[in-house]
């Protein structure tokens, strides 16, 4: 048997609440630091692949013609949308509507478009896209 086990009984039950506690605290420790790491290769993740997609449509913002430099109008954002999909290869292009994507990037509700509000268009997209999947739902 064990000496110390066999000096007071008492030690037995300090053993393994210590092994317990530590363990716990152990664990939660090591499940932090790997959620932690797990988190910062994700946002580096979306961050290189949001740089590249956010380039290319500040590109498309700045080359389309507009009245004004910083903002694009309802108008003028619905035209350079409708350039962008002409180029690029959507699959379902008659499920776009146009009117609810420029609804949903004018954030601000002041009727005209900044780079900022342009770059959520992806965003917009797939807001519309969940609409469309889920409206036979709702629908009596």
């Amino acid at each position: 048997m064990l000496p110390a086990y066999g000096m007071n009984s008492a030690y037995l039950i300090f053993f393994l609440s210590y092994m317990i506690i530590g363990l716990y605290f152990l664990l939660s420790l090591v499940m932090a630091i790997i959620y932690v790491n797990y988190k910062l290769l994700v946002e580096d993740q979306n961050e290189r692949f949001y740089e590249p997609r956010n380039e290319f449509l500040k590109i498309k913002f700045e080359n389309f013609p507009k009245k004004n430099e910083e903002f694009l109008t309802k108008e003028e954002c619905k035209n350079l949308i409708e350039n962008l999909i002409s180029k690029l290869n959507f699959k379902n292009k008659h499920l776009l509507d146009i009117d609810f994507i420029v609804t949903c990037l004018d954030t601000d509700n002041n009727n005209s478009i900044s780079l900022e509000e342009f770059q959520n268009i992806f965003n917009a997209i797939n807001k519309l896209v969940l609409v469309n999947k889920y409206k036979s739902r709702f629908e009596n």
